[in-house]
């Protein structure tokens, strides 16, 4: 039996429809088995960059960041002479310094100030008079207008030079900082400045939250200074970290690179988990 046109071009229609249909279903399968495959690839966040009256700063979010949930801070100062760069002498540095991956795991933001002038070295001046208080609540109050950050969860640590001025933070801005971390600085006399004796709680001062790190065998820092600061703020009635192991609680770090003063990342979560023991969330069941 001839068919006609009409039927003909009906029959075509259809044919063309179901191998359309299968096409698609196919397609959607594939794209389906792709999706998969991306949620499997782990895509890091990057460090971003900003400044604040001319002066940089580094700053990281962690891929898991809720804006209707507030996120803890840390702040990572760099030692004398580094800077906030992600290469080497820099505070971002994620193979050196490693903070980026500490984030990622427990969810927390972290910034990289930088220090100014030749020696890039953070101000002790004595008394609180540090010019460069100011630019880290200047810091604090960028990173809370453009992010939900937990008010009551602002830590700072740092290296070497960068280890006395999170104490010195720590003491003149108690009110902000909940908690400081000092690896491989501790007591500092200098003509370049000081660290601050440690408040004497019966004066009214606030309970500081630290923990120190240091290598027994520092050629640039004597073992010796991170034990003073630890025995005076034991003296004055604060709360400092006790690892458990030797003679005190300071963390003795495997010291290592020249004169055996760099940083061990591997005790980043070690860090993290006091900070947070310290200053637990308000926000927990948000």
């Amino acid at each position: 039996m001839l068919t006609s046109g009409y039927q003909f071009r009906e029959e075509r229609s259809k044919a063309l429809s179901s191998e359309n249909l299968l096409r698609y279903r196919a397609r959607k399968s594939l794209e389906t088995h792709n999706t998969k495959n991306k949620k499997s690839i782990r895509i890091m966040a990057s460090t971003n960059y900003s400044a604040i009256d001319g002066r940089k700063f580094g700053y990281y979010i962690p891929d898991s960041y809720d804006a209707s949930k507030p996120t803890p801070v840390l702040y990572m100062f760099h030692g004398l002479g580094g800077n906030s760069g992600t290469t080497s002498s820099g505070s971002a540095e994620r193979n050196y310094y490693g903070w980026q991956d500490t984030a990622e795991k427990n969810g927390f933001i972290v910034i990289f100030p930088e220090a100014q002038g030749y020696f890039k070295a953070w101000s002790l001046a004595s008394g609180g008079r540090s010019s460069d208080l100011g630019y880290v609540e200047d810091l604090l109050m960028w990173v809370d207008e453009n992010y939900n950050i937990s008010k009551s969860q602002v830590f700072a640590t740092g290296h070497s030079w960068g280890a006395y001025f999170s104490y010195y933070v720590a003491v003149h801005l108690s009110d902000k900082v909940a908690a400081f971390g000092a690896h491989s600085g501790g007591h500092l006399d200098s003509w370049l400045g000081g660290t601050p004796s440690a408040p004497i709680i019966s004066e009214g001062s606030s309970v500081l939250n630290g923990i120190i790190l240091h290598a027994k065998n520092d050629e640039i820092v004597p073992y010796a200074s991170s034990q003073t600061l630890y025995d005076n703020l034991l003296i004055n009635g604060h709360n400092v970290y006790q690892d458990g192991a030797g003679n005190d609680g300071i963390i003795e770090v495997d010291g290592w690179g020249p004169q055996n003063h760099r940083w061990r990342l591997g005790n980043n979560q070690e860090q993290w988990d006091f900070f947070i023991s310290v200053a637990p969330s308000q926000y927990a069941d948000a």
